[in-house]
């Protein structure tokens, strides 16, 4: 991959909705040629201080329906399954996969985040019945499942997108925010 190419891949963190760098980066680089893929900014403790306090506050105001949340997610299954071509080169890039196992791995994806968008339909408690258990005839009881609030997702180097989409999926259906930290040397 040329210099020219690589700087496309130069990266920001998104924190509370923007766009932000980091005193420090790291570069990104191709395990088979040694090319240089791209950068990405090594996050200071304040930066993660910030984006789980920017999670905590949009969990907070959030007020996405469970419909809202499968809209979201299946949006986002279709715009990675719009650009999979590019993602499975990305990948190659930063791993050294063969571009098959990343297309695959692309598809996995695309699929986990159509799962969890339908999952988001189906976040509901249940009804029990107490009359199995002696003087409780007459009583229900009923669960309502809830977010846990920000969940951290920290994900290895060996399927980057797919193990970060296991992540955030579930835990985006489910209600809550996340903020996620890959691999460095597959971002």
């Amino acid at each position: 991959m040329s210099q020219q190419a690589a700087s496309r891949l130069d990266k920001q963190m998104l924190i509370g909705g923007e766009w932000v760098d980091a005193d420090e980066r790291t570069d990104v680089i191709h395990p088979y040629d040694g090319d240089l893929v791209g950068s990405i900014p090594m996050a200071t403790e304040q930066q993660v201080v910030d984006a789980i306090d920017a999670a905590e506050a949009a969990f907070e105001a959030s007020e996405l329906s469970a419909y809202q949340r499968y809209e979201y997610l299946h949006e986002t299954a279709r715009l990675v399954e719009e650009r999979a071509d590019e993602i499975a080169t990305i990948l190659t890039s930063e791993q050294g996969k063969p571009i098959s196992e990343a297309r695959g791995e692309v598809d996995r994806a695309v699929q986990t985040l159509d799962l969890s968008s339908e999952q988001a339909k189906r976040m509901f408690g249940e009804y029990v019945p107490m009359d199995a258990q002696k003087g409780f005839a007459r009583d229900h009881c009923f669960t309502q499942r809830e977010p846990l609030g920000v969940v951290a997702a920290i994900t290895p180097f060996n399927f980057p997108l797919n193990l970060m989409v296991h992540k955030v999926g579930p835990a985006l259906a489910a209600g809550n925010a996340v903020v996620g930290k890959p691999a460095s040397n597959t971002p």
